[in-house]
């Protein structure tokens, strides 16, 4: 069998995985069998999602030739003989394509066979083949949430005083962006909740399905029924600050946790961003360090 990741099994497996392989081959016949040769056939519908130049690649020895990986005595010593119940495993490790390239093919499909020389009449071959292993790529996921007050052109799109003042409400933009590379993403989610000191403010835009809020949680919420490649919402916050506050940074909304299904492996896909601030690192116009002052 090919044991990928653990399992003998079809699986769905995230872009940029680290596939670590194992081939096990025992002699369960009662005479030795020479030269061994295993030769591990991939398949894909377009080109092959495996990353050739990537950290990790590992052929345990073997030589690749176009599809194929083979090994044969030279680069396993056990292959020269192996003796009845004797066994020998190969280990490799594949890594796949972190974003897949165009003409890269979103499955791949392992199938191994050995062949061998039994003792008793060394002219002749003995093969056998494994059941093909079927992989399944995830589509991959990005999420990117931002604070802002300005839009790209420069624009102010918030409200109230840059840095935010003691006493005096500031109101800042809150963008969520959600991509999926290759597949479509069924029932997606998207959802914070805002800390004690922000508050939710009129203003909702989204390119895709519904943001709501909830007074008793305070919680917002983003849901996608379909998105067949990106989409983005944005909604508005605000924070004003007391005495204490002075000399460091507030919490517009803790962080933004994703949910969905991805409607052609299945695979439930989860994310998370990061808390954002009034460090408005991803507003180039924001000139101030997002302190609080008096």
């Amino acid at each position: 069998s090919v044991i990928v990741n653990g399992s003998a099994r079809d699986q769905q497996v995230d872009p940029g995985t680290l596939l670590r392989i194992s081939i096990p081959i025992e002699n369960a016949s009662e005479i030795d069998m020479n030269n061994v040769e295993l030769e591990l056939e991939m398949k894909s519908v377009e080109h092959l999602p495996i990353n050739w130049d990537a950290d990790g690649l590992n052929l345990g020895g073997g030589s690749r030739a176009e599809e194929r990986i083979l090994w044969n005595k030279e680069d396993v010593k056990a292959f020269e003989r192996l003796g009845p119940g004797e066994n020998a495993t190969v280990d490799l490790t594949l890594p796949l394509y972190a974003s897949l390239p165009e003409e890269v093919s979103d499955s791949l499909t392992f199938t191994a066979t050995v062949g061998a020389s039994p003792a008793t009449n060394i002219n002749s071959r003995i093969s056998l083949s494994t059941t093909p292993i079927t992989l399944r790529l995830n589509s991959l996921v990005s999420l990117f949430s931002s604070a802002i007050y300005h839009d790209m052109s420069g624009n102010a799109i918030g409200s109230g005083p840059l840095p935010p003042h003691v006493g005096e409400k500031t109101t800042y933009a809150i963008v969520w962006s959600v991509g999926s590379d290759t597949h479509e993403l069924q029932n997606l989610v998207l959802e914070a909740e805002l800390p004690a000191q922000a508050q939710f403010e009129e203003g909702i835009e989204t390119s895709a399905g519904s943001l709501s809020y909830r007074v008793d949680g305070r919680r917002v919420r983003w849901e996608v029924s379909r998105l067949e490649e990106n989409a983005s919402a944005r909604f508005n916050v605000s924070v004003t600050p007391e005495e204490n506050d002075i000399g460091s940074f507030l919490k517009l909304i803790n962080p933004v946790s994703l949910s969905a299904k991805d409607a052609e492996t299945g695979s439930l896909v989860r994310r998370e961003g990061n808390p954002l601030t009034t460090q408005l690192r991803d507003d180039a116009f924001a000139t101030d360090d997002g302190i609080v002052v008096e």
